[in-house]
């Protein structure tokens, strides 16, 4: 069986779609099982911290990860760093637990300030969450829609489902078991799109839109033209006066 290795963090990747290490994100290099010692060597090694401290770093933050490097190793798995995947999938965050743990959906820095229209986005979806997302499932971890009746009042069974799916592959990631466990969802995934339930590992692979790339950098583009003219605004009056007192001269 052809296989995937990272030169740089000695990890064998067993999906043969994968390009990139899902940890340092080094390009792959192709491998054969036989070369590896497979799964009785990999599990041993890596949660005894044998491998590159990158992934042992990944490991020891688990749970206690800032918000921002669990985006990243979450993206860099499913290949794909735009802002509408990486707001979805705050979102879901934010929406996880009976607390809101943090003021917005995504957290504000500098860096929004590049990235203006979805600031915009980030504070009125999260007014709308902490609006409407006011009952909490024991079950899933979730909190769900306050105006979602079932039959006993309760979270949608479908949704509780597809919300502990989505908990499963997020650990499979954090943990490293994914390297193993990754052919498993997809196949999982296809059998539930195909009965047409929603698939929560499905629903995260899907999420590579060609356009989603170009919003991206044009919403850069326009943020960053629009201070540049709030800029040129701000310092027209002091350059008005400094021409005016070298033309007086």
């Amino acid at each position: 069986m052809s296989m995937k290795r990272c030169p740089s963090c000695a990890v064998t990747f067993v999906e043969e779609e994968r390009t990139r290490c899902l940890y340092c994100d080094t390009l792959l290099m192709a491998t054969e099982e036989e070369d590896t010692n497979l799964r009785e060597q990999h599990n041993l090694e890596f949660f005894n911290g044998v491998y590159n401290p990158v992934i042992q770093q990944v490991v020891e933050e688990r749970g206690i990860t800032t918000h921002t490097r669990l985006q990243f190793i979450v993206a860099s798995y499913f290949r794909t760093r735009t802002f509408h995947f990486m707001h979805l999938f705050s979102r879901k965050d934010f929406l996880k637990g009976k607390v809101f743990r943090r003021p917005f959906i995504q957290p504000i820095d500098w860096t929004s300030l590049l990235i203006l229209p979805w600031m915009i986005v980030n504070i009125f979806d999260t007014i709308y969450c902490r609006l409407s997302y006011r009952k909490y499932c024991p079950q899933c971890g979730w909190k769900f829609y306050k105006f979602e009746r079932s039959r006993h009042e309760d979270h949608n069974h479908r949704e509780c489902a597809y919300n502990r799916e989505y908990q499963r592959v997020i650990d499979e990631i954090l943990s490293g078991n994914i390297l193993y466990s990754e052919k498993e969802f997809r196949r999982l995934g296809k059998m539930k799109k195909a009965a047409g339930y929603r698939s929560a590992y499905w629903d995260l692979c899907a999420r590579k839109e060609y356009f989603s790339g170009i919003l991206d950098i044009t919403c850069i583009w326009f943020s960053i033209g629009l201070w540049t003219l709030v800029i040129i605004w701000m310092s027209l009056p002091a350059v008005v006066k400094f021409v005016s007192a070298l033309q007086g001269d």
